[in-house]
Formats: C-alpha cells, structure tokens, sequence
C-alpha cells in the first residue's frame, strides 16, 4: 500500500492525477490511498499532526505559499517522502535540487511519462525498509517495522512498542498477525497469547519467557517454547 497526497490549487489537474493514480495502481496491483489538498499549507498541518505521505505530487505555483516553500517545511520533518513537482516551467528544476525532489512532470502531464515515474518511485519504495501503517485518533500513522520491537495485547488495545516510544491502536493481536504474514513479514513471533515479538530482538529465553537486546523480559507461553527455540536456532545458523 501506498499513502500518496497530491498537492494542487488548479481542481482538473487535481482529478486527472488522482485518475491516472488510481488506473495506475490497479493495474499494477498496489492498492493506494490518495489524499488532495489545494493549498500547501493544509497539506503541512496535516503532516504537523502526523499524516505521513510516501508521495507527494507538488505544484509549484499555488496560491498562498508555493510548492518550493512547501517542500522546503516537508524536508525540515520528513527526508524520505518522494516528491514530485509538477510544473508548467522547466526553469523551477534548478531551484528545486535542495528539495531532494525525486522526479518532475511538466504540464500538461504526459501519461507515458506520469507511469514512467510512478513505477520507478514506487518499485524502489516498496524494496526499501517496510512499514506497520496503522490510524491513531483518527490520524493515519506508519512506523518501520524494524524499530518495532513487539506488540503487546492490552484489554481491547494493542500496544506497539519500538525502541523509542509506543503507540496504542483498537485492533486484535491476531488481526495484526495475520495482516504481517499476509504481507509476507515473518520476522515476528508469537510468543504468547499477549505478545507477538520481532525475533531477531531476542536475546535469550527460559522456560517461561524471553529476554530483548534491551534486558526486558516478556512472558513466553510453555506451548510456545518449542516454536520461539527452532526460529532463534535457525535464524542463529
């Protein structure tokens, strides 16, 4: 999946990258989540509170503040969002490279060229470090799964634990596990019926509980023991 925003104050260009979006993705077999701002300041509030964009399609004459102005405020919090500025003047291009931009397209936009840069975004995007994405008071959120050290099941919440800070979420233990294995992502464990932990966080184990690279301890279910053992000496090989 991906999250894409397109920012852009003229309403048919708007649609017509959100149509191209949408066919691409279909086509393609990646579902997409496609969110529209007109101006660039409604589009860094949002980010100010924790929408976090994989792509981000940015006019750059806009009403209000310009999308070099935008991206400028997006590279001070994010320096992985793949921008993408769309432009009636090729001149920008040079005024841009501080941006980091990841690609250009001049209007009108052509659609050969519009696929060309959609795929190699998002091929690359989906090769690099994967990401649990989840909704927090009602914010779309996303964490790398590689600093997620387990989930912890907590009444009617599940509790993500990384190595810096947490995050609660509505959702069942096995919800979340079936969604990884689903997606391919083996790195997590089962341990216990309130504990699905990243592996290769394992230090070492006992007979009722494991301990992280952090020192914590987790309890470890004894039907579980076997299972938690052959995946550590495996992954130890």
């Amino acid at each position: 999946m991906l999250d894409i925003a397109i920012c852009e104050d003229e309403r048919f260009q708007q649609g017509e990258l959100e149509e191209m979006l949408y066919t691409l993705g279909k086509k393609l077999g990646i579902y997409l989540e496609v969110s529209v701002y007109e101006r660039g300041e409604s589009l860094l509030a949002d980010v100010n509170h924790g929408a976090h964009y994989d792509v981000i399609y940015l006019d750059i004459e806009m009403e209000g503040m310009d999308g070099l102005r935008v991206a400028e405020e997006l590279r001070s919090q994010d320096r992985t969002v793949q921008i993408i500025y769309v432009t009636q003047y090729e001149c920008y291009i040079h005024q841009s490279i501080d941006t980091m931009p990841s690609g250009y397209l001049v209007k009108p936009v052509n659609p050969e060229e519009f696929k060309k840069v959609f795929q190699r975004i998002s091929s690359w995007i989906q090769g690099k470090d994967a990401y649990y994405r989840f909704t927090c008071d009602k914010i779309p959120r996303k964490v790398l799964l590689k600093d997620i050290l387990y989930f912890r099941s907590k009444l009617r919440q599940v509790e993500i634990v990384c190595e810096d800070n947490s995050h609660l979420i509505y959702q069942k233990l096995n919800e979340i596990e079936r969604e990884l294995a689903a997606e391919n992502q083996k790195q997590f464990l089962r341990i216990h019926q309130s504990y699905l932990v990243k592996y290769n966080h394992i230090r070492c184990f006992g007979h009722n509980w494991v301990e992280l690279q952090t020192g914590k301890r987790l309890p470890m279910s004894r039907g579980r023991r076997e299972v938690v053992e052959k995946r550590l000496e495996g992954a130890s090989m």
